[in-house]
């Protein structure tokens, strides 16, 4: 009997603080109406604002790798990847290409014209601009017979000393000397010396051009002998090559017998763009 007395009048002690409480919430309330009580918020409702979209889940908060950030990463990473100059094509093809970097040698360019026509070889020749300006007719001679013409810098000046805006406009001022001269746009870009550091690639790319290299070099502004010229090609031929070449008198002399050869051992001459498959 005296453990339910004591509960009991636990029960009523209780029972009258939970009156005096409420009575004191119902006067609070009457003289501070505008008073906004914890209980009495609601959660706000689902609005285009803050609602999840369908296809996202609290994992992608979390920091799944799927999520935003990853897209950021991946857009980043693809602003600054470096483009890959051509050294050439598809090596499993029969396709192979002449790559003719000119700056001088226009003695040659007649006798060289010759020889690829005989052969029935379309080329690939880079001019700078400032031949462009001075040989008028052979550039656009060059053009006429059918011959791919690529860009080669206006005044062979260094590409991998010099800034990014004097590169562009190299090829910029190279692009209208050949359009004046020959009625050709130009896409492709061999830069003097084959110097290809990552801001003169980028340079290029940002023009819209494609930069171009070699994988056989004839090594031929040394002035070799002909059979010299014509034993380095033949060593290092490969499918999808691109054999670079300048006109000089041994070049010409080689040519006439690298051609048909080459063609004979069931090769194609291709120009680059075709090479490369542009």
């Amino acid at each position: 009997m005296k453990v339910l007395f004591v509960n009991k009048k636990k029960l009523i002690n209780i029972s009258i603080g939970v009156i005096a409480a409420a009575l004191l919430f119902v006067g609070i309330g009457v003289l501070y109406p505008g008073v906004e009580w914890p209980f009495d918020k609601e959660d706000p409702p689902q609005t285009e604002s803050n609602a999840l979209p369908e296809d996202e889940t609290l994992e992608n908060d979390q920091g799944n790798p799927a999520g935003d950030n990853a897209g950021d990463a991946e857009q980043t990473a693809a602003a600054t990847a470096i483009p890959e100059p051509y050294y050439n094509g598809d090596m499993s093809s029969d396709k192979i290409s002449l790559s003719v970097n000119v700056d001088w040698g226009e003695e040659y360019i007649a006798d060289l014209l010759k020889v690829l026509a005989d052969s029935k070889v379309k080329a690939t020749f880079f001019l700078t601009g400032r031949w462009c300006d001075n040989n008028p007719e052979l550039a656009s001679d060059i053009a006429e017979a059918g011959h791919e013409i690529g860009n080669h810098g206006y005044s062979h000046s260094s590409p991998n000393n010099s800034s990014a805006t004097d590169i562009k406009q190299e090829i910029e001022k190279t692009a209208q000397a050949i359009d004046a001269a020959a009625g050709v746009e130009t896409k492709l870009y061999a830069p003097p010396s084959g110097e290809s550091e990552a801001h003169v690639l980028t340079a290029a790319n940002e023009l819209g051009y494609d930069t171009i290299l070699w994988s056989v070099d004839t090594i031929d502004w040394q002035k070799p002998a002909a059979q010299t010229i014509i034993e380095r090609v033949k060593n290092k031929i490969h499918g999808g090559a691109i054999i670079l070449s300048h006109p000089t008198e041994g070049t010409v002399e080689a040519l006439a017998t690298l051609l048909p050869d080459l063609q004979k051992e069931g090769y194609t001459f291709v120009t680059v763009s075709e090479n490369i498959g542009r």
